[in-house]
Order: C-alpha cells, then sequence, then structure tokens
C-alpha cells in the first residue's frame, strides 16, 4: 500500500476531513494518507512511499512525527479548520478573478475581491473593489492614482451590476460609466429610456442628456 504525506490545511481547504485515527506530525501541520484518498488530485505532487520503504518508517520515527512517551496524539478540530479557512479566504483574494463569475455571482461574494490600489498589472475582464463598488477592467493596463476607477476612466473601468434583461418589464440601471446597447432599455431617476444605437463606449453623462443621441424616453 503507498502513503502519501500532505499539509493538513491543504487537505481541509480540498474536502478531506482529517480523522483522529489518521497519522498527524506532532504539530498537527502533516497528514498521512492512503495514496487512493488523492485520486481526484492526481495533478498535485505530495511525498509518496510504500509501506516497508526504510525512508518512510526512519520519518515516522523522527521527533517530527513522534509524540513524546505518554501523549496521545490528538487533532484540534477547530484549529485545523480555522487554518484552512484561512488559506481559503487568501486562496479566493489571490484567484478569484480567474473563476470566471458571473456579475451576479460576483456582487453577491464581492468583498472576496482585492481592493483597487495604485502599480498592479490588471486585465480585461478583471473586478476590483473601491470602496463599497465592485468595478470590472474593460481595458487592461498598469494602475495609477489618476486612473483611479470612476467616471473619468470609463474607458478602462465599469461598474459590475446586477444582470438585467434590458427589457421594458426589466430595464438596466443606469450608472455611469456605462455602454448602452441598441434596443436595450435603462432606468434612471424613476425614468425609463430605450437605448436608439449602440455608444460603443461607456458613457458619464445622465440619460437625459442623451435623448436624441442615443436614447429616447419611454
Amino acid at each position: 500500500m503507498t502513503y502519501a504525506i500532505v499539509d493538513i490545511v491543504w487537505a481541509k481547504s480540498h474536502g478531506i476531513e482529517i480523522l483522529p485515527e489518521m497519522r498527524t506530525s506532532v504539530d498537527q501541520s502533516k497528514v498521512i494518507l492512503h495514496e487512493e484518498m488523492l485520486s481526484p488530485f492526481d495533478d498535485e505532487d505530495f511525498p509518496r512511499y510504500s509501506f516497508s520503504d526504510p525512508e518512510f518508517i526512519n520519518l515516522l520515527s523522527s521527533d517530527e512525527w513522534t509524540y513524546p512517551e505518554g501523549e496521545e496524539p490528538s487533532v484540534n478540530r477547530e484549529y485545523s479548520r480555522l487554518l484552512a479557512l484561512d488559506q481559503l479566504d487568501q486562496e479566493a483574494t489571490e484567484k478569484i478573478n480567474t473563476y470566471g463569475l458571473t456579475a451576479s455571482e460576483a456582487l453577491k461574494i464581492k468583498n472576496r475581491y482585492p481592493e483597487w490600489k495604485v502599480g498592479i498589472d490588471v486585465k480585461t475582464g478583471e473586478r476590483y473593489r473601491v470602496d463599497d463598488t465592485l468595478w470590472e477592467c474593460i481595458q487592461g493596463h498598469t494602475t495609477q492614482e489618476n486612473w483611479r476607477p470612476g467616471a473619468s476612466t470609463a474607458s478602462l473601468w465599469k461598474v459590475v451590476d446586477e444582470e438585467h434583461a434590458g427589457t421594458i418589464d426589466d430595464p438596466i440601471p443606469y450608472v455611469t460609466p456605462m455602454e448602452l446597447f441598441n434596443g436595450k432599455y435603462y432606468r434612471q431617476d424613476g425614468v425609463t429610456y430605450k437605448c436608439t444605437r449602440d455608444s460603443g463606449i461607456p458613457l458619464v453623462q445622465d440619460l437625459s442628456a442623451l435623448v436624441g443621441l442615443y436614447v429616447e424616453l419611454v
């Protein structure tokens, strides 16, 4: 039988429950698992040993894996769970822009997104928080203080909003900067408008100022 040594935080964060009978290192940072438990994660590289492997036997006899005489090995489930949650939080913030979330999904967990700051390379489609607003990059760039997401950077950023059908019954709330699409309905300050032609770029003017140019009153 083959065994693998895995970081406990990694195991918990990937849904592997650490049971009392599992052999853990003294500091509870690692656990020994049967290799078949890791079959869904074949792309991961873990130290693997056969049961009779002299290196494995010596490892289990080392101070790292041998509890002092009279002490029973135990796993503090809450501690390992908190460590796993911390790792998941960090991973979510670091990788969330690769998850392909819809606008509605993103807004439900917008606090997971990283905060916008100066000096980072942002790619088209990535989302960042500014105060309580979630923004999506529409043109890749390196952030600068004078390119902070807002009405003045409509060529770089757009507000992430709930998904709406854009019909007369479900108009899209208009929040600048926003690109308009022909045939879609938009609503601002209690007034509904119908777009008469694509704007092609995000606009920063109120819809009332765009009547006859891009929209018509409904």
